[in-house]
C-alpha cells in the first residue's frame, strides 16, 4: 500500500514559510513583496530598489536523520550559483 502520510511535506512547506517570515522581517524596511517558492528559489523577496535577495531553505525532519544532507546541500549551492548571476540579484542566502 503507498504512504499518503504528509507529514515531511508539511514539515518542509511550514519551515520554508517560517524562514521567510524571519527574511521578510529581518528587511523589512526594504520589502516590497516576497514569494515562497519563486521562480528561481525557495524564497525570493523583491526589495524597493527593484533588486532580489534569492535564498534556499532546508530542513532536517527527524532528529539525527542526516542521509540526503549532503546532496540536498549540493543542489541547494548549484542553484544559488545560478540564482546570484541574475542581473537583480542583490544577495543569496
Amino acid at each position: 500500500m503507498k504512504n499518503t502520510n504528509a507529514s515531511p511535506i508539511i514539515f518542509g512547506w511550514d519551515f520554508q514559510i517560517n524562514a521567510a517570515i524571519i527574511l521578510f522581517l529581518e528587511n523589512i524596511k526594504e520589502v516590497k513583496s516576497i514569494r515562497v517558492e519563486g521562480m528561481t528559489e525557495d524564497i525570493e523577496i523583491t526589495l524597493n530598489n527593484g533588486r532580489s535577495i534569492y535564498s534556499q531553505s532546508k530542513a532536517v525532519e527527524r532528529e539525527n536523520d542526516y542521509t540526503n544532507v549532503l546532496k540536498k546541500l549540493k543542489e541547494a549551492i548549484i542553484t544559488l550559483d545560478a540564482a546570484c548571476k541574475q542581473v537583480n540579484c542583490e544577495k543569496i542566502i
